[in-house]
C-alpha cells in the first residue's frame, strides 16, 4: 500500500491584511504579480507531485491569504495541475473570506472538485469585525454563506475568534448563537493571541483583553453550546458533526506526511522537515523546485544536487527528525486530539516502551487530574485541556 500525504497550497494574497494576522500574506497585488506567482506555484506543484508520485494524495488544502480572491482563470491553473494526481474522491478544502464569494466563483470551485469550504467569520458583531480589520460585515458573511450553500457545498466550516479586546461574554454568546443557527458541519473556535509585528500587538496590551475569568467563561460557553447542538470536540479548538472532522488538519496532528507548496510553505515527508523561502523574489527566481527522482528512496538528501536546490530555494531544512524529536511530536501533537494517543502504536512505531519513557510523568499528571488513561489510550481530561500548553510541554524530552 502506498504511503499517503496531504498537500497544502499557499496563496499569500489578500484584499486587506487583518489587524491581528501574522500569517505570511500581503494585500493589494496586481493581477500581473499574482499570475507570476501562480506560474511559479503551478510548476512547483507539478514538480512536487512528480517527485512524490510513489505516494498517494490524501487531501488538499488551499489556504492563505485569501485564495477566494483568485479569478476562475487563475484558479484553473492550479486545478489543471492537480486533477491528474487525484485518485478517487479526496477532501479538497479552500479557505474563503466573506465579500470575495460570487455565484460564478462558487459554481466553478464546486465543478473543479473543491468539496469543503472554510470561511473566516471570526465574529458576528460588526463593531468587532471592524476592529479586527475584516473587509466584511455580518450581512456580507450571510450572503457568502448562502451562495456556497446554494451551489451545493455540504461540508462547510466557520472560523471564530474569542477573547477580543473589550469583548463581552454576551457579545460572544450572540456570535455562537448566530453561527449555530446556520448549522455548519464544522466550527474552529480559537482564542485571540497578540502576535508581535501586528497592528493589534502595537495597539492593545493584556489589559485591553478580557480578564481570565471572562476569557474562561467564553471558552466554556463554546464547548457547552456546541456540544449541546450535536458538535463533538475532536481537537482542542475544533468541533464537527459526525463524519465532518477535517481530514487534512488531522494529518498534522497525527504526524502524517504533508507537502507545502508556495511562498513560505512548510513540509514534513518521512520525518524530513523543510520550508520554502519567505522571500518572494527568491521564490520566483528558484521555482524549478524539486530535483528529479522517482521518490525519496532514490535521492540522497546530502547530494550536491539536492543541496543546491535547498540552498537556493528553501529557508529551513532539510532537517531529518531524530527519534527523540519524533516521540516528542507524537505526544504534544497527538494529545491535542480529544481521543488522545495510542500507547501500543507509540511502542510499535518507536520500538520502545512508553511506560519506561513517560510512566512516572504520566502517573503524576493522572493523579493531578490532567490526563486520563483508558486501556491503551492516553488523553487530556477537561482540566488538562484547560492548561494544555503546560501539560504538552511536559513531554519534551
Amino acid at each position: 500500500m502506498k504511503n499517503k500525504f496531504a498537500l497544502y497550497i499557499h496563496i499569500p494574497y489578500c484584499i486587506k491584511k487583518c489587524n491581528y494576522c501574522d500569517f505570511l500574506s500581503f494585500p493589494g497585488c496586481s493581477s500581473v504579480d499574482i499570475n507570476r506567482y501562480l506560474a511559479a506555484l503551478t510548476e512547483e506543484i507539478k514538480c512536487g507531485l512528480d517527485f512524490y508520485s510513489g505516494y498517494e494524495l490524501s487531501s488538499i488544502f488551499i489556504g492563505g491569504g485569501t485564495p477566494s480572491i483568485l479569478e476562475n482563470s487563475q484558479l484553473d491553473l492550479i486545478f489543471d495541475g492537480l486533477h491528474k494526481s487525484i485518485s478517487g474522491e479526496i477532501e479538497i478544502t479552500m479557505e474563503c473570506n466573506p465579500g470575495t464569494v460570487t455565484k460564478q466563483k462558487a459554481a466553478f470551485w464546486h465543478a473543479g472538485g473543491i468539496n469543503r469550504i472554510s470561511m473566516g467569520l471570526q465574529s458576528a458583531n460588526d463593531d468587532e469585525l471592524k476592529m479586527l480589520g475584516r473587509i466584511h460585515t455580518y450581512e456580507d458573511f450571510l450572503r457568502s454563506w448562502d451562495i456556497i450553500s446554494e451551489e451545493g457545498f455540504c461540508n462547510r466550516s466557520i472560523d471564530l475568534i474569542s477573547g477580543l479586546p473589550y469583548q463581552t461574554v454576551s457579545n460572544y454568546s450572540e456570535t455562537l448563537n448566530r453561527v449555530l443557527a446556520l448549522k455548519p458541519e464544522h466550527i474552529s473556535a480559537y482564542s485571540l493571541q497578540l502576535e508581535e509585528g501586528t497592528p493589534f500587538f502595537e495597539t492593545y496590551g493584556e489589559d485591553d483583553l478580557p480578564d481570565a475569568d471572562t476569557d474562561r467563561k467564553m471558552y466554556e460557553l463554546t464547548d457547552s453550546k456546541l456540544s449541546g447542538q450535536g458538535y463533538h470536540r475532536y481537537e482542542i479548538s475544533n468541533y464537527a458533526r459526525d463524519g465532518f472532522e477535517s481530514i487534512h488538519n488531522k494529518t498534522y496532528w497525527q504526524r502524517g506526511n504533508y507537502l507545502g507548496v508556495g511562498l513560505g510553505a512548510a513540509s514534513m515527508m518521512d520525518n524530513i522537515r523543510f520550508s520554502n523561502t519567505r522571500n518572494m523574489v527568491k521564490y520566483l527566481e528558484c521555482h524549478t523546485g524539486f530535483v528529479s527522482g522517482d521518490n525519496m528512496d532514490t535521492v540522497s538528501w546530502e547530494s550536491d544536487n539536492l543541496g543546491t536546490v535547498f540552498r537556493e530555494r528553501y529557508s529551513d531544512g532539510p532537517e531529518k527528525l531524530d527519534k527523540k524529536s519524533q516521540m516528542e511530536e507524537y505526544m504534544f501533537l497527538g494529545l491535542r486530539l480529544i481521543q488522545g494517543i495510542d500507547i501500543d502504536s507509540f511502542n510499535s512505531e518507536f520500538g520502545t516502551d512508553f511506560d519506561t519513557l513517560f510512566g512516572k510523568k504520566v502517573k503524576k499528571l493522572i493523579d493531578e487530574g490532567f490526563l486520563s488513561r483508558q486501556g491503551n489510550r492516553l488523553s487530556l481530561t477537561k482540566a488538562g485541556i484547560d492548561v494544555s500548553n503546560i501539560i504538552l510541554a511536559e513531554f519534551l524530552l
